[in-house]
């Protein structure tokens, strides 16, 4: 039922696609998923097993395809005995219907250096195209190559676009690319120069493939230590900035952002630290941060920290002139996770606006070093971050805790994918605009509230989006027998004189309705 392709690098991608090409409707495996316990939301699949020696493999990309469809691709390999360097290593592509969730079709993509793949529909919207820095360590030396596909998953290689960089072996940077309004590839990556340095590199080239600018500085230039992406941070003048964290030495990390002309030359930077507007708010940077520029401001998403028992995810929207703070949005991490833990609470998964101006958020809320306990949420909000709806998706077991891609829908709505940490497994969610997933048994796990903590010993709390109203709450022992009730309060249960085991409460919403969750009682 999968079909394969060898190593972009050595072969033209016709060579090995002599297999009979067949669309599956995946219909069993999807059932089989289900009847295991193993969703989140829409689809659960077990991959072919280890990327490298010490980990599952990692969901790389969502990306909208010109037919609507979403295109899911997770980095995997084979790793026989669990030791070692994974034996077969390469790209999983999974193109999932918009409405429905079903996989409707499967490619793996043989690769023995995989790449970061940026994805964009072409210019006329017909087609989409696959763009990537591709190194051959054999002749030592690096191309960007541009693949158009249909939204078959058939590679147009007649049309592909290679243009050789440099003579080493460069590196890219996830969320290291994108296509400007004059639907001109914009990309930065790095070369070695040797004694452990690089090169920081810029480049602009047409989709044919025509170098249009280059700009290269060193990389110590640029005290970054983790990139984090890169944008267009103003259409008129056009200039880009090149985002980053940055650890001074006896201080907070820092995000900081340095700002390029058209031409790629530097013109200033901007380093955030702290929000002023709330004391002792400090940001936790180290994963998942994005910024979004949004008119002539820019929002960032991150952890933060206030206080010991306070942290979780905010958005902040600044004016990108002065770094004024306009709006602050906070999203307390559940299960909550004490301050300095290693690992701890909520990340940003992803950030991004609508063509209506709507903002979508997801984000995670576990600890993702020592509890498998956790929930994958998706906010959607205006211009002012208000929320207008928010969604939980937490698993019985707890099972999710890695959510890593995420893309806006062009029919509103967001696509969210991740995998298990250190197992192989995936997860790939689908959130219709009104917030509920979008099929019968995806809504079962969707929550539109969070309740903690959760075992819990006295009282449990409750949390609700604001567009439903909750109407009464039931908790119920294992015999099915009604032990609490209540109608008035609902954000919190209380759990005084029950015995410890493991209860089953029923949330009521106006309109009736009903979600079921396990509650344990310490």
């Amino acid at each position: 039922m999968r079909r394969f392709i060898a190593t972009w690098n050595a072969f033209p991608i016709k060579t090995k696609c002599s297999m009979k090409r067949i669309l599956v409707s995946w219909a069993i495996v999807f059932m089989a998923c289900h009847a295991s316990a193993q969703t989140l939301d829409s689809i659960a699949h077990h991959v072919l097993g280890y990327y490298g020696p010490n980990g599952g493999g990692q969901m790389e990309n969502a990306f909208q395809m010109s037919d609507g469809s979403i295109l899911f691709v997770h980095k995997e390999g084979i790793n026989f005995g669990g030791g070692g360097e994974g034996d077969v290593v390469g790209h999983e592509y999974y193109k999932v219907s918009r409405h429905g969730a079903v996989i409707l079709d499967t490619l793996f993509v043989y690769d023995d250096d995989p790449p970061y793949y940026f994805f964009t529909k072409t210019p006329n919207g017909n087609d989409n195209l696959r763009i990537g820095i591709f190194r051959d360590s054999i002749n030592h030396s690096s191309f960007i190559r541009v693949f158009p596909f249909d939204s078959d998953l058939r590679f147009d290689t007649l049309n592909e676009v290679r243009t050789l960089l440099s003579d080493t072996l460069a590196f890219s940077f996830k969320r290291g690319y994108l296509i400007n309004s004059s639907n001109d590839l914009v990309f930065s990556y790095l070369t070695p120069i040797g004694g452990g340095d690089y090169d920081l590199h810029f480049a602009c080239f047409g989709l044919d493939g025509t170098l249009k600018h280059e700009n290269v500085m060193p990389f110590s230039s640029f005290p970054l230590r983790s990139f984090r992406g890169m944008c267009v941070f103003n259409e008129s003048p056009l200039e880009y900035c090149l985002y980053g964290i940055n650890h001074p030495a006896n201080s907070h990390d820092q995000f900081v952002g340095y700002v390029f002309d058209s031409l790629f030359q530097f013109k200033n930077s901007f380093n955030i630290t702290q929000n002023s507007a709330l004391p002792n708010f400090y940001y936790e940077f180290g994963m998942g941060e994005r910024l979004l520029v949004d008119g002539d401001d820019f929002i960032l998403c991150s952890r933060y920290e206030k206080g010991t028992q306070n942290n979780g995810v905010c958005l902040v929207r600044y004016d990108k002139h002065t770094l004024e703070e306009k709006d602050v949005a906070l999203f307390q991490s559940m299960p909550m996770i004490p301050s300095g833990t290693l690992g701890y609470g909520a990340y940003p998964t992803g950030l991004g606006k609508d063509a209506e101006g709507s903002l979508y958020f997801a984000y995670s809320t576990q600890n993702l070093m020592f509890t498998d306990k956790g929930q994958v949420a998706v906010v959607k909000l205006d211009a002012d971050f208000n929320v207008q709806w928010q969604r939980f998706c937490l698993e019985p077991e707890g099972y999710y805790r890695n959510a890593s891609v995420f893309a806006v829908l062009n029919d509103g709505g967001v696509a969210v994918a991740g995998g298990y940490w250190y197992r192989p497994e995936i997860f790939m969610l689908v959130v219709s605009d009104d917030g509920w997933g979008v099929n019968e048994t995806a809504m079962e796990q969707m929550h539109p509230y969070a309740y903690w903590p959760n075992p819990a010993q006295d009282e449990l709390h409750l949390q609700y989006s604001p567009d439903v109203t909750p109407t009464q709450i039931e908790l119920h022992d294992l015999q099915g027998r009604m032990v609490r009730s209540q109608r008035n309060g609902l954000e919190s249960l209380n759990l005084q004189g029950l015995s410890s085991g493991t209860y089953t409460m029923r949330v009521t919403l106006a309109g009736g309705k009903v979600f079921t969750d396990k509650v344990v009682k310490n």
